[in-house]
């Protein structure tokens, strides 16, 4: 099963650092093995643009689609057998100023 790893910072400054750190500190044992099958790193969402329609017609404005003390700043789409495992790879992502939600994908 595939799993996306949704790494969030609660501070832009950490996001931008994080942005700055590629790849984050999985380890090489699961690049090796083949579970880590993408990694992307974001830049903050100071630098986001927002697509939306207004009276049918799109219009792209500067800023993030939702602002929250959060900011997702990388992800890593991973291959595991269940959601157990795929938290031992969050795990290695996880520290004290940022949160891992781990979520299933087709």
């Amino acid at each position: 099963m595939k799993y996306l790893l949704l790494i969030y910072s609660a501070s832009e400054d950490i996001a931008r650092k994080t942005a700055n750190a590629a790849p984050l500190p999985i380890s090489q044992s699961a690049s090796q093995v083949g579970s880590v099958l993408g990694h992307i790193a974001l830049l903050p969402t100071s630098a986001a643009s927002t697509l939306k329609l207004h009276g049918g017609r799109a219009k792209i404005s500067p800023g993030p689609a939702v602002n929250t003390p959060e900011q997702l700043c990388a992800c890593y789409l991973i291959h595991c057998n269940d959601l157990d495992e795929a938290a031992e790879w969050a795990r290695q992502v996880l520290e004290p100023h940022n949160i891992v939600e781990i979520r299933p994908v087709f």
